[in-house]
């Protein structure tokens, strides 16, 4: 999956990560984020996570280490990791909308 957008979009998802802002610097434009899924001889699937923005040479991906999950990723884990992001069922909650009274 590629993922490019404008820079909050990409910090967002570098905040879900636990990725660190100073390590990886400001998010350029054109920047974007690359999420691999692999799996490996014995059946097992994996992610690698790589960055692309206007340091990387020739716009080459880099590596993105998850801190709580070392690359390659174990994709369990890193559902484990992502999941309170993407299981969300009460909008409204999540949200802090107040119906309309």
């Amino acid at each position: 999956l590629y993922y490019s957008g404008h820079d909050n979009t990409i910090l967002g998802l570098q905040a879900i990560l636990g990725l660190d802002r100073e390590v990886l610097g400001h998010v350029l434009p054109g920047s974007a984020l690359v999420f691999e899924l692999h799996q490996n001889p014995d059946g097992r699937f994996y992610v690698q996570v790589l960055q692309i923005d206007e340091s990387s040479q020739h716009s080459e991906p880099k590596e993105v280490n998850i801190p709580r999950c070392k690359s390659p990723c174990d994709f369990q884990l890193f559902l484990n990791i992502t999941e309170k992001y993407y299981s969300i069922t009460d909008y409204k909650k999540e949200c802090q909308l107040d119906p309309v009274a």
